[in-house]
């Protein structure tokens, strides 16, 4: 079997030539992130977040005993959620909204919060053998490949979600040949006085992203 292996910014290039496959995944930088946390053997969850973290209970004055400072408190989860952050850019699309929702509370949080992204971590001790798969299938490998004929986006936002300021969700994915390219999600900047107002500000912000990548593919050759 023809298979490479490389690293470029500590993402896992796995290169099956045989099956015309390339997969990517971050599976050391998760190994990393869990023994700097002394979490290497912690007990995965099935999800990234169970409790809204507006409603965060308080947790007990003995939790995060690595953490002796409360002045540290905000350095280690502001340092936490840019690692979530990058894993959730690079390869990590199902943490995406998890990591938008906790770095909202970057300036002000607790140790509540902190016990949260905690917890991101141990959803991905779970998930760390996964990758991002990139190839066409076998019954397309000779259709003719032409702008976006084989490309699907989706998009979808929620209405004013966010208890605290009314503000909504929003997301998109985009697939070429059956591989995920391109993900989102983010809060919407203004509210919305309707659920269509907020679906349509959801395509605008997939159209502009649709935009780059056209202008992306006709760049290199598509």
């Amino acid at each position: 079997m023809d298979q490479y292996l490389h690293m470029f910014l500590v993402i896992r290039i796995h290169h099956d030539r045989s099956h015309q496959k390339i997969y990517l995944s971050q599976k050391s930088f998760i190994s990393d992130l869990l023994n700097t946390w002394n979490m290497s053997s912690c007990h995965p969850l099935p999800i990234p977040l169970r409790q809204k973290l507006h409603e965060l209970p308080s947790s007990p004055p003995n939790s995060l005993p690595d953490i002796k400072n409360d002045n540290d408190i905000k350095l280690h989860f502001q340092h936490l959620v840019g690692s979530l952050i990058y894993l959730a850019v690079c390869t990590c699309p199902d943490i995406a909204y998890v990591v938008m929702a906790l770095s909202q509370y970057n300036a002000s949080l607790t140790r509540a919060h902190v016990l949260a992204a905690k917890g991101v971590l141990q959803y991905l001790a779970g998930t760390a053998d996964l990758s991002l798969e990139f190839g066409m299938e076998q019954s397309a490998i000779s259709a003719p490949v032409c702008g976006f004929a084989h490309c699907c986006a989706i998009t979808d936002a929620d209405w004013a979600t966010d208890e605290k300021d009314q503000q909504s969700i929003l997301g998109y994915c985009f697939y070429f040949l059956n591989s995920l390219i391109s993900w989102s999600s983010t809060k919407q900047k203004t509210i919305s006085l309707s659920s269509t107002e907020s679906e349509y500000y959801v395509m605008t912000h997939a159209l502009k992203e649709a935009l780059w990548i056209r202008l992306f593919s006709l760049f290199i050759g598509f």
